[in-house]
Protein backbone atom coordinates (compact mmCIF):
# COMPACT_ATOMS: atom_id res chain seq x y z
CA UNK A 1 0.00 0.00 0.00
CA UNK A 2 3.15 2.25 1.00
CA UNK A 3 4.80 1.48 -2.70
CA UNK A 4 0.82 1.94 -4.43
CA UNK A 5 1.17 5.70 -2.66
CA UNK A 6 4.34 6.40 -3.73
CA UNK A 7 3.87 5.40 -7.28
CA UNK A 8 0.25 7.12 -8.16
CA UNK A 9 1.15 11.05 -9.47
CA UNK A 10 -2.10 12.64 -8.12
CA UNK A 11 -2.53 11.69 -4.39
CA UNK A 12 -5.83 13.93 -4.22
CA UNK A 13 -7.57 10.81 -6.68
CA UNK A 14 -6.79 8.24 -3.69
CA UNK A 15 -10.21 7.59 -2.29
CA UNK A 16 -8.35 7.48 1.28
CA UNK A 17 -5.10 7.94 2.47
CA UNK A 18 -3.39 4.53 1.91
CA UNK A 19 -0.34 5.92 3.00
CA UNK A 20 -2.14 6.09 6.68
CA UNK A 21 -3.50 2.63 6.12
CA UNK A 22 -0.19 1.25 4.78
CA UNK A 23 1.43 2.42 8.01
CA UNK A 24 -1.50 1.21 10.10
CA UNK A 25 -0.82 -2.18 8.54
CA UNK A 26 2.72 -2.36 9.04
CA UNK A 27 2.82 -1.41 13.15
CA UNK A 28 -0.04 -3.89 12.77
CA UNK A 29 0.95 -6.77 11.09
CA UNK A 30 4.28 -6.54 13.06
CA UNK A 31 2.01 -6.29 16.72
CA UNK A 32 0.13 -9.56 15.35
CA UNK A 33 4.13 -11.23 15.50
CA UNK A 34 4.73 -10.39 18.81
CA UNK A 35 3.33 -13.77 20.49
CA UNK A 36 4.69 -15.95 17.72
CA UNK A 37 8.47 -15.52 19.28
CA UNK A 38 9.83 -14.55 15.45
CA UNK A 39 11.24 -11.11 16.82
CA UNK A 40 12.98 -12.72 19.80
CA UNK A 41 14.30 -15.42 17.23
CA UNK A 42 15.58 -12.55 14.94
CA UNK A 43 17.11 -10.52 18.08
CA UNK A 44 18.13 -12.83 20.49
CA UNK A 45 16.42 -11.35 23.40
CA UNK A 46 12.91 -10.78 25.07
CA UNK A 47 13.21 -7.02 24.71
CA UNK A 48 12.05 -7.13 20.66
CA UNK A 49 8.80 -9.16 22.16
CA UNK A 50 8.33 -6.62 24.91
CA UNK A 51 8.44 -2.99 23.09
CA UNK A 52 6.50 -4.48 20.30
CA UNK A 53 3.66 -6.52 22.42
CA UNK A 54 3.30 -3.09 24.51
CA UNK A 55 3.93 0.04 22.19
CA UNK A 56 3.44 -0.94 18.66
CA UNK A 57 -0.46 -0.85 19.26
CA UNK A 58 -0.21 2.63 20.35
CA UNK A 59 2.16 4.10 17.56
CA UNK A 60 -1.10 2.57 16.08
CA UNK A 61 -3.53 5.17 17.56
CA UNK A 62 -2.50 8.28 15.24
CA UNK A 63 -2.07 6.98 11.35
CA UNK A 64 -5.42 4.66 12.39
CA UNK A 65 -7.41 8.00 13.26
CA UNK A 66 -5.39 9.57 10.07
CA UNK A 67 -6.74 7.53 7.84
CA UNK A 68 -10.81 6.74 9.09
CA UNK A 69 -10.48 10.73 8.84
CA UNK A 70 -9.95 10.20 5.16
CA UNK A 71 -12.67 8.10 4.94
CA UNK A 72 -15.42 10.70 5.98
CA UNK A 73 -16.31 13.62 4.02
CA UNK A 74 -16.02 15.81 6.69
CA UNK A 75 -11.88 15.06 7.01
CA UNK A 76 -11.68 17.66 10.62
CA UNK A 77 -8.49 18.06 11.61
CA UNK A 78 -8.98 18.45 15.28
CA UNK A 79 -9.39 14.59 15.18
CA UNK A 80 -5.74 13.41 14.36
CA UNK A 81 -4.67 16.31 16.90
CA UNK A 82 -6.91 14.15 19.38
CA UNK A 83 -5.12 10.95 18.66
CA UNK A 84 -1.69 12.18 18.98
CA UNK A 85 -2.41 13.60 22.13
CA UNK A 86 -3.63 10.00 23.59
CA UNK A 87 -0.57 8.34 21.68
CA UNK A 88 1.84 10.45 23.36
CA UNK A 89 0.25 9.98 26.80
CA UNK A 90 0.15 6.80 27.03
CA UNK A 91 3.74 5.87 25.84
CA UNK A 92 4.76 8.25 28.09
CA UNK A 93 3.07 7.19 31.10
CA UNK A 94 4.20 3.00 29.97
CA UNK A 95 7.62 4.27 29.36
CA UNK A 96 7.46 6.28 33.38
CA UNK A 97 5.89 3.13 35.10
CA UNK A 98 8.57 0.98 33.57
CA UNK A 99 12.08 3.18 33.45
CA UNK A 100 11.30 4.99 36.39
CA UNK A 101 8.67 3.30 38.65
CA UNK A 102 10.49 0.05 37.26
CA UNK A 103 6.80 -1.43 37.23
CA UNK A 104 6.51 -4.51 35.53
CA UNK A 105 4.07 -3.71 32.37
CA UNK A 106 1.33 -6.06 32.96
CA UNK A 107 -0.07 -4.30 35.95
CA UNK A 108 -0.73 -1.34 33.37
CA UNK A 109 -1.86 -3.10 30.77
CA UNK A 110 -5.12 -1.38 32.43
CA UNK A 111 -3.79 1.77 31.11
CA UNK A 112 -3.36 0.73 27.74
CA UNK A 113 -6.68 -0.60 26.73
CA UNK A 114 -8.27 2.63 27.95
CA UNK A 115 -6.45 4.58 25.43
CA UNK A 116 -7.99 1.68 22.66
CA UNK A 117 -11.31 2.87 24.23
CA UNK A 118 -10.60 6.55 24.26
CA UNK A 119 -9.63 5.44 20.57
CA UNK A 120 -12.40 3.61 19.37
CA UNK A 121 -14.73 6.24 20.86
CA UNK A 122 -12.96 9.26 19.25
CA UNK A 123 -13.04 6.85 15.84
CA UNK A 124 -17.50 6.83 16.69
CA UNK A 125 -17.85 10.04 16.91
CA UNK A 126 -15.84 10.74 13.83
CA UNK A 127 -17.68 8.46 12.31
CA UNK A 128 -21.14 9.76 13.61
CA UNK A 129 -20.34 13.14 13.58
CA UNK A 130 -19.87 12.40 9.32
CA UNK A 131 -22.88 9.93 9.25
CA UNK A 132 -25.12 12.87 10.40
CA UNK A 133 -23.76 15.61 8.22
CA UNK A 134 -24.10 13.29 4.60
CA UNK A 135 -27.57 12.63 5.95
CA UNK A 136 -28.02 16.57 6.22
CA UNK A 137 -27.14 16.89 3.38
CA UNK A 138 -28.06 13.70 1.10
CA UNK A 139 -24.62 12.32 0.11
CA UNK A 140 -24.22 9.16 0.17
CA UNK A 141 -21.72 6.92 2.38
CA UNK A 142 -20.21 4.11 1.00
CA UNK A 143 -18.79 2.78 4.23
CA UNK A 144 -19.90 -0.89 4.54
CA UNK A 145 -16.57 -2.37 3.34
CA UNK A 146 -14.47 -0.53 6.92
CA UNK A 147 -18.01 -0.83 9.11
CA UNK A 148 -17.83 -4.94 8.13
CA UNK A 149 -14.19 -4.75 8.95
CA UNK A 150 -14.42 -2.65 12.11
CA UNK A 151 -17.11 -4.49 13.54
CA UNK A 152 -15.16 -7.67 13.30
CA UNK A 153 -12.09 -5.97 15.21
CA UNK A 154 -14.38 -4.95 17.82
CA UNK A 155 -15.69 -7.92 18.52
CA UNK A 156 -11.73 -9.69 18.45
CA UNK A 157 -10.75 -7.04 20.60
CA UNK A 158 -14.01 -7.16 23.31
CA UNK A 159 -13.58 -11.34 23.67
CA UNK A 160 -9.94 -10.85 24.32
CA UNK A 161 -10.21 -8.30 27.23
CA UNK A 162 -12.88 -10.44 28.49
CA UNK A 163 -10.62 -13.57 28.32
CA UNK A 164 -7.90 -11.55 29.90
CA UNK A 165 -9.85 -9.81 33.26
CA UNK A 166 -11.44 -14.28 33.11
CA UNK A 167 -7.76 -15.28 33.54
CA UNK A 168 -8.48 -17.83 30.75
CA UNK A 169 -5.64 -20.02 29.26
CA UNK A 170 -7.57 -21.12 26.01
CA UNK A 171 -6.04 -18.60 23.88
CA UNK A 172 -2.95 -16.23 24.18
CA UNK A 173 -3.49 -12.32 24.63
CA UNK A 174 -5.23 -10.52 21.96
CA UNK A 175 -5.40 -13.86 19.19
CA UNK A 176 -8.70 -12.71 18.76
CA UNK A 177 -8.04 -8.78 18.13
CA UNK A 178 -5.26 -9.90 15.64
CA UNK A 179 -8.16 -11.59 13.84
CA UNK A 180 -9.78 -8.81 13.94
CA UNK A 181 -7.27 -6.30 12.54
CA UNK A 182 -6.32 -8.52 9.99
CA UNK A 183 -10.01 -9.07 8.69
CA UNK A 184 -10.75 -5.09 8.87
CA UNK A 185 -7.32 -4.31 6.70
CA UNK A 186 -8.17 -7.15 4.18
CA UNK A 187 -11.98 -5.67 3.90
CA UNK A 188 -10.22 -2.06 3.12
CA UNK A 189 -7.91 -3.20 0.62
CA UNK A 190 -10.80 -5.24 -0.97
CA UNK A 191 -12.47 -1.66 -0.92
CA UNK A 192 -9.20 -0.23 -2.06
CA UNK A 193 -8.94 -2.29 -5.53
CA UNK A 194 -12.55 -2.44 -6.04
CA UNK A 195 -11.98 1.24 -6.15
CA UNK A 196 -8.96 0.93 -8.25
CA UNK A 197 -10.66 -1.26 -11.12
CA UNK A 198 -13.64 1.19 -11.17
CA UNK A 199 -11.09 4.01 -11.47
CA UNK A 200 -9.21 2.22 -14.28
CA UNK A 201 -12.72 1.21 -15.91
CA UNK A 202 -13.82 5.16 -15.77
CA UNK A 203 -10.26 6.21 -17.20
CA UNK A 204 -10.34 3.80 -19.99
CA UNK A 205 -13.89 5.11 -21.20
CA UNK A 206 -12.87 8.38 -20.86
CA UNK A 207 -10.03 7.89 -23.13
CA UNK A 208 -12.01 6.16 -25.55
CA UNK A 209 -14.62 8.99 -25.50
CA UNK A 210 -11.89 11.32 -26.09
CA UNK A 211 -10.52 9.58 -28.69
CA UNK A 212 -13.83 8.96 -29.93
CA UNK A 213 -14.93 13.27 -29.62
CA UNK A 214 -11.29 13.71 -30.91
CA UNK A 215 -11.78 11.65 -34.47
CA UNK A 216 -15.52 13.32 -34.64
CA UNK A 217 -13.32 16.96 -34.82
CA UNK A 218 -11.17 15.60 -37.74
CA UNK A 219 -13.77 14.01 -40.08
CA UNK A 220 -16.57 14.31 -41.68
CA UNK A 221 -19.97 13.70 -40.55
CA UNK A 222 -21.74 12.14 -42.97
CA UNK A 223 -18.65 10.42 -44.97
CA UNK A 224 -15.95 9.50 -42.51
CA UNK A 225 -13.57 11.59 -44.57
CA UNK A 226 -11.03 13.97 -43.01
CA UNK A 227 -12.40 17.66 -43.03
CA UNK A 228 -10.97 21.12 -43.48
CA UNK A 229 -9.32 20.55 -39.79
CA UNK A 230 -8.06 17.26 -41.05
CA UNK A 231 -6.68 18.79 -44.09
CA UNK A 232 -4.63 21.06 -42.26
CA UNK A 233 -3.11 18.76 -40.34
CA UNK A 234 -2.18 16.84 -43.62
CA UNK A 235 -0.66 19.83 -44.83
CA UNK A 236 1.45 20.72 -42.15
CA UNK A 237 2.77 16.86 -41.12
CA UNK A 238 2.24 14.43 -44.12
CA UNK A 239 3.19 16.92 -47.37
CA UNK A 240 6.52 16.95 -47.82
CA UNK A 241 6.95 19.31 -50.89
CA UNK A 242 10.57 18.66 -51.24
CA UNK A 243 9.08 15.30 -53.47
CA UNK A 244 6.62 15.49 -56.28
CA UNK A 245 2.83 15.53 -55.35
CA UNK A 246 -1.13 16.05 -57.20
CA UNK A 247 -3.74 18.48 -55.88
CA UNK A 248 -7.25 17.31 -57.04
CA UNK A 249 -10.33 19.21 -56.36
CA UNK A 250 -13.69 18.06 -57.32
CA UNK A 251 -16.95 19.13 -57.42
CA UNK A 252 -19.79 16.83 -57.76
CA UNK A 253 -22.41 18.09 -60.42
CA UNK A 254 -26.05 18.45 -60.15
CA UNK A 255 -26.34 17.89 -56.29
CA UNK A 256 -28.58 21.03 -55.89
CA UNK A 257 -30.91 19.64 -58.09
CA UNK A 258 -31.22 15.86 -56.66
CA UNK A 259 -31.94 17.63 -53.34
CA UNK A 260 -34.52 20.13 -54.58
CA UNK A 261 -35.81 17.40 -56.64
CA UNK A 262 -35.24 13.97 -55.42
CA UNK A 263 -34.69 15.34 -50.86
CA UNK A 264 -31.86 15.94 -49.20
CA UNK A 265 -31.27 11.85 -48.13
CA UNK A 266 -31.09 11.08 -52.05
CA UNK A 267 -28.20 13.99 -51.94
CA UNK A 268 -26.51 12.19 -49.45
CA UNK A 269 -26.58 9.15 -50.52
CA UNK A 270 -24.91 11.00 -53.78
CA UNK A 271 -22.28 12.53 -51.60
CA UNK A 272 -21.94 9.07 -50.27
CA UNK A 273 -20.94 7.59 -53.79
CA UNK A 274 -19.00 9.91 -55.21
CA UNK A 275 -16.49 9.51 -51.81
CA UNK A 276 -16.73 6.12 -52.51
CA UNK A 277 -14.79 6.15 -55.82
CA UNK A 278 -12.85 9.07 -54.23
CA UNK A 279 -11.78 6.73 -51.62
CA UNK A 280 -10.94 4.27 -54.04
CA UNK A 281 -8.70 6.16 -56.32
CA UNK A 282 -6.86 8.37 -53.97
CA UNK A 283 -6.67 6.13 -50.59
CA UNK A 284 -9.48 7.00 -47.61
CA UNK A 285 -6.64 9.00 -45.83
CA UNK A 286 -5.46 11.28 -48.26
CA UNK A 287 -9.34 12.78 -49.27
CA UNK A 288 -11.06 15.46 -47.40
CA UNK A 289 -14.35 17.33 -47.36
CA UNK A 290 -14.18 20.71 -47.46
CA UNK A 291 -17.71 21.91 -48.53
CA UNK A 292 -20.99 20.94 -48.85
CA UNK A 293 -20.28 19.05 -52.57
CA UNK A 294 -16.38 20.02 -52.61
CA UNK A 295 -13.78 17.68 -51.85
CA UNK A 296 -9.69 17.57 -51.99
CA UNK A 297 -7.17 15.17 -52.70
CA UNK A 298 -3.52 14.39 -52.56
CA UNK A 299 -1.11 12.24 -54.66
CA UNK A 300 2.22 11.98 -52.80
CA UNK A 301 5.45 11.00 -54.37
CA UNK A 302 3.91 10.67 -58.10
CA UNK A 303 4.43 11.59 -61.92
CA UNK A 304 2.15 13.72 -63.76
CA UNK A 305 0.53 10.67 -66.26
CA UNK A 306 0.01 8.76 -62.76
CA UNK A 307 -2.22 12.05 -61.57
CA UNK A 308 -3.91 11.81 -64.96
CA UNK A 309 -4.80 8.27 -65.19
CA UNK A 310 -6.24 8.48 -61.40
CA UNK A 311 -7.94 11.35 -62.46
CA UNK A 312 -9.69 9.87 -65.45
CA UNK A 313 -10.09 6.58 -63.49
CA UNK A 314 -11.91 8.44 -60.57
CA UNK A 315 -14.27 10.25 -63.44
CA UNK A 316 -14.50 6.92 -64.70
CA UNK A 317 -16.06 5.57 -61.29
CA UNK A 318 -18.43 7.90 -60.81
CA UNK A 319 -20.09 8.32 -64.12
CA UNK A 320 -20.52 4.52 -63.29
CA UNK A 321 -22.46 4.68 -60.46
CA UNK A 322 -24.80 7.52 -62.91
CA UNK A 323 -23.15 10.75 -61.06
CA UNK A 324 -21.62 13.31 -62.53
CA UNK A 325 -18.13 15.39 -60.64
CA UNK A 326 -16.17 18.08 -61.79
CA UNK A 327 -12.39 17.58 -61.41
CA UNK A 328 -9.60 19.96 -61.42
CA UNK A 329 -6.00 18.47 -60.70
CA UNK A 330 -2.49 20.07 -60.40
CA UNK A 331 0.77 18.89 -61.01
CA UNK A 332 3.37 19.87 -58.52
CA UNK A 333 7.33 19.61 -58.90
CA UNK A 334 8.30 22.57 -57.99
CA UNK A 335 9.01 24.13 -54.73
CA UNK A 336 8.96 27.91 -56.09
CA UNK A 337 4.95 27.93 -56.88
CA UNK A 338 3.36 28.14 -52.91
CA UNK A 339 0.38 26.02 -51.75
CA UNK A 340 -2.08 28.84 -52.55
CA UNK A 341 -1.07 29.19 -56.11
CA UNK A 342 -1.88 25.28 -56.70
CA UNK A 343 -4.86 25.40 -54.92
CA UNK A 344 -6.17 28.47 -56.97
CA UNK A 345 -5.23 26.90 -60.21
CA UNK A 346 -6.75 23.16 -59.71
CA UNK A 347 -9.81 25.47 -58.31
CA UNK A 348 -9.49 27.50 -61.73
CA UNK A 349 -9.79 23.74 -63.65
CA UNK A 350 -12.30 22.31 -61.57
CA UNK A 351 -14.52 25.58 -62.50
CA UNK A 352 -14.05 25.26 -66.06
CA UNK A 353 -14.90 21.37 -65.94
CA UNK A 354 -18.29 22.29 -64.04
CA UNK A 355 -18.99 25.03 -66.72
CA UNK A 356 -18.65 22.69 -69.57
CA UNK A 357 -20.94 20.35 -68.05
CA UNK A 358 -23.39 23.27 -67.05
CA UNK A 359 -22.84 24.59 -70.71
CA UNK A 360 -26.99 25.57 -71.26
CA UNK A 361 -28.29 24.60 -67.74
CA UNK A 362 -28.43 26.29 -64.55
CA UNK A 363 -25.01 26.95 -62.74
CA UNK A 364 -25.66 27.57 -59.15
CA UNK A 365 -21.50 28.80 -58.97
CA UNK A 366 -21.98 30.79 -62.19
CA UNK A 367 -25.17 33.37 -61.75
CA UNK A 368 -24.67 35.12 -64.69
CA UNK A 369 -25.87 32.27 -66.79
CA UNK A 370 -28.82 31.73 -64.31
Amino acid sequence: MLAVYIWIPDKSALPYDIAMLGITTLLGGLWCLSQSGMMQLITGKSIGFRMIEYFFMELVIYPLTCFVNSVTILKRKIYPKIATCVMLFIISFQLLMRYVFDTDMHRVLIYTYISYIITFVLIVVMLTDNEIYCRKNEISVNLKYFYTGGVVFIIGSVIDIFIYYMDNPITQNGTFMRVGLCTWVIAMLLQFLIWWAGEHVTIEKERAMQKKLFGYSFKDSLTGIGNRRALDAFEKTKLERTKPFGYIMCDINGLKRTNDTKGHEEGDHLIIDVVTCLKEVFGPENVFRIGGDEFVAYVLDTSREEIKRQVEYANELIEQKGHSASIGSVYCDDRSMSLGDIKKQADALMYAAKKNYYQGREDRRDRKNG
